[in-house]
C-alpha cells in the first residue's frame, strides 16, 4: 500500500511529488510483473489506512520506518488510527544501515550532511517471483 498523504504532499516541492509518483509507478509495475500489486490510494493517512485495513480484514499493518521526519509522523498518523485489534509493526531497509532516524532532518541537504562518508549498503537481490498472497 502506498498512500498519497494530502498534509505530507502540500509541504512537497513539484519536483518531488513527481520523483515519488515515477518511483511508486514503477514499484507497481514490477510488483504486477510477479503477479502481486500496489494499493495506490491518495487522502489522509489516519483515515485511509484504517479502510484499507478493514477492507483487508487486517490483523497486522506493516510500515517502513523512514529517516525523514516528516515521513515518520506520516506512518505514525496513519498507525495510531488503527483500531486495537489491528498489530502493528515497523521495518526498516536503510540505504546507509548506520543512520539513526533521530540524526537526519527533514531537508535533502540535512540529509547529504547526515550521511557524507557512510557506507552505502549492498542491494538485496530482486525477487522473481511473490510467494505469497494477500
Amino acid at each position: 500500500v502506498y498512500i498519497f498523504d494530502r498534509k505530507h504532499l502540500a509541504s512537497q516541492p513539484p519536483q518531488t511529488i513527481q520523483l515519488t509518483l515515477s518511483a511508486v509507478r514503477s514499484l507497481k509495475s514490477a510488483l504486477q510483473g510477479l503477479g502481486g500489486d500496489l494499493v495506490v490510494r491518495e487522502g489522509l493517512a489516519e483515515e485511509v489506512l484504517p479502510q484499507i485495513a478493514r477492507e483487508c480484514e487486517a490483523g497486522s499493518v506493516w510500515c517502513h520506518d523512514d529517516v525523514a521526519t516528516s515521513q515518520r509522523e506520516l506512518a505514525r498518523r496513519g498507525l495510531a488510527s488503527l483500531p486495537s485489534s489491528v498489530e502493528r509493526r515497523a521495518w526498516a531497509a536503510r540505504l546507509r544501515p548506520s543512520v539513526r532516524s533521530s540524526t537526519v532532518g527533514d531537508t535533502y541537504p540535512s540529509y547529504v550532511s547526515a550521511t557524507r562518508g557512510l557506507r552505502i549498503a549492498e542491494p538485496l537481490p530482486s525477487p522473481t517471483a511473490l510467494t505469497f498472497r494477500l
